[in-house]
């Protein structure tokens, strides 16, 4: 979420051990942004409004057309210039990017976060939490992939098993013990 107050991004955590949600406020300074191609009176009328922090020219790749193209980013100090009233950039400009996603959707995105992933909070700094799948998980998994292997006479990749045992990895986390639970209560 966003806290208007303080105008930070907050991320509530979950921790299955005591069952309390716990919030983190943002110390990494990210702002709300948006993208935009300003002629010269487009600049200067949003350079001037209240809340703009600053606009910096920015590299990107158009996918479209398959070429780099260079953008305006538009950093404001709380999202509701970005989007949101009736005054923001979004209703002032012809054409902005990125101006219709929600602040807090744009955080997790720019910061790589997985939300129903486990995390720890180490120094302020967000890490995703690692769970070892277990032995008898992974001998299981090999051998039923041996088994298919055999079955289609094909040969052992190291690339697809990593992907199964990250699979194993999440499905190994204690979310799915709790489900597991409550099923065979």
């Amino acid at each position: 979420s966003y806290d208007g107050s303080n105008n930070v991004a907050v991320l509530k955590f979950y921790n299955p051990r005591d069952k309390r949600i716990y919030h983190w406020y943002d110390k990494t300074g990210h702002k709300p942004y948006c993208y935009a191609i300003l002629n010269e009176e487009e600049y200067n009328n949003i350079k001037n409004k209240s809340g703009v922090l600053s606009i910096i020219k920015e590299k990107k790749i158009d996918v479209l057309r398959d070429r780099d193209i260079i953008l305006d980013k538009i950093i404001a100090d709380n999202p509701l210039v970005i989007g949101g009233r009736e005054d923001s950039i979004r209703n002032q400009l012809n054409k902005v990017w990125e101006a219709d996603i929600k602040y807090y959707e744009n955080y997790i995105y720019d910061n790589q976060l997985i939300p129903g992933i486990y995390y720890s909070i180490n120094n302020d700094k967000i890490i995703e939490h690692q769970y070892k799948v277990a032995d008898q998980v992974e001998l299981a998994l090999k051998s039923l992939l041996w088994d298919k292997m055999k079955e289609q006479n094909t040969q052992f990749n190291d690339e697809e098993y990593k992907y199964i045992m990250e699979w194993a990895r999440l499905l190994n986390q204690p979310t799915v013990d709790i489900k597991r639970a409550a099923l065979d209560i």
